[in-house]
């Protein structure tokens, strides 16, 4: 993606507010303009339509996650300390990027329903998805190999369960805060670190396969 003008990243952020907020119809080139504090004309400057400026948004969304996929730490030696820090950073950059976060995820949950004048649209939010889903599978079958996770878990099933419940926290932070077994929700790395524990230890006080050793003894 080439580098944008100032102006540009202005109208690319307004654009994510709005179009994160309302639906693509709703929004006009005239709010976009208003929200970002410059002309129409400015915005088809640089971008020919409003459908291009919403393909735009999705794109830069789809980069940044695509950054965090790419820039995690490799020196840290065991696989759950590399997991642990993807699962974080994962959740910081839906924080961070929330509005395009949000995007993306909508996108892919209604099949690209607002990119279909654009050809091949929809592999670039299943690219998106993919690439850190197929990190985490990657993290957790490396721990697989190296005997440090059980090896009869399907790695997909854990990171379906490991990036669904960011996108929740992420999507459902508005309706978790009214709850009051809730207490989490000011506190994402807590979050983490509470996912990261049930994911690598369970809820069981004690493994089937533990208990069942100390029967027998």
């Amino acid at each position: 993606m080439p580098p944008l003008s100032a102006g540009a990243q202005r109208v690319l952020d307004a654009a994510a507010e709005l179009f994160a907020n309302e639906d693509y119809a709703s929004v006009s080139i005239s709010a976009i303009a208003e929200q970002a504090g410059v002309s129409k004309a400015n915005i088809y400057h640089h971008f020919s339509s409003k459908m291009a400026l919403y393909y735009r948004v999705l794109e830069r969304a789809c980069g940044q996650s695509a950054e965090l996929a790419a820039g995690q730490l490799s020196s840290l030696e065991r696989s759950e300390d590399r997991l642990a820090r993807f699962v974080a950073g994962h959740l910081e950059n839906l924080l961070t990027h929330s509005s395009g976060a949000t995007l993306v995820i909508r996108e892919l949950l209604e099949e690209c329903k607002n990119l279909h004048d654009i050809p091949d649209s929809a592999e670039l939010t299943e690219r998106d998805f993919d690439c850190n889903f197929s990190r985490v599978v990657a993290l957790l079958r490396e721990g697989q190999q190296r005997g440090e996770f059980r090896t009869q878990l399907d790695p997909s099933v854990i990171a379906t369960a490991l990036i669904g419940a960011n996108i929740l926290f992420l999507k459902g932070r508005e309706v978790l805060t009214r709850l009051p077994d809730a207490n989490f929700v000011a506190q994402p790395e807590r979050f983490v670190s509470m996912l990261m524990d049930v994911m690598l230890h369970g809820i069981l006080s004690a493994p089937p396969e533990r208990q069942a050793s100390n029967d027998q003894d």
